[in-house]
């Protein structure tokens, strides 16, 4: 009985060190997301201007153009 016993202690404890380096691996993962290129300043203004734009859907890059609104164009 005394081996069934360290058995569920030894499972017990192996599962504690998995969950403890899955949250480990998690929060890690969460602290090193980089920042988009569009926000990093030390980038040029092009690089920034060519990720944000990537970004975009194709209503917003319509949006984004005066002649395709006119009336937004002479306010």
């Amino acid at each position: 009985m005394s081996t069934y016993c360290n058995d569920i202690g030894i499972k017990r404890g192996t599962t504690r060190i998995w969950l403890f380096v899955l949250a480990y691996l998690s929060v890690t993962a969460a602290l090193a997301q980089k920042i988009p290129a569009f926000r990093n300043e030390s980038l040029s203004v092009k690089t920034r201007v060519k990720d944000l734009l990537s970004r975009h859907t194709v209503e917003e890059k319509i949006g984004e153009n005066p002649s395709s609104c006119p009336n937004r164009a002479l306010k």
